[in-house]
């Protein structure tokens, strides 16, 4: 691996405060926040992530300048990558309307 890779992956696995804050929610103490607060951590990682695989493999689209195979599988990277992201948001989205329909039945 290059340095590039190192540093992008050591800014991965460092905690961060600022990325993920504890919410505390003192009113309900329910099934629902409960699984709704550990839904929203993961799809906070999961977006994190996504984001992070779109900004390697735009690097990596420009450091293949020359090389059109190594573009090829940069360009492809980035696509699933953006792929990905959109799961993410869809996941989300998804998660939001189950929460709201269970809600409305009990």
């Amino acid at each position: 691996m290059d340095k590039i890779s190192y540093f992008i992956y050591s800014l991965l696995f460092t905690p961060s405060a600022s990325a993920a804050e504890i919410k505390t929610n003192n009113s309900s103490d329910s099934l629902e926040s409960l699984l709704n607060g550990v839904a929203d951590y993961i799809l906070l990682f999961l977006g994190a992530l996504a984001v992070l695989f779109v900004i390697i493999a735009g690097i990596r689209l420009v450091v293949s300048s020359g090389n059109a195979d190594e573009a090829k599988t940069a360009k492809q990277n980035l696509t699933y990558a953006i792929i990905g992201l959109i799961a993410v948001l869809f996941a989300k989205f998804v998660l939001m309307l189950i929460i709201k329909a269970v809600g409305e039945v009990a």
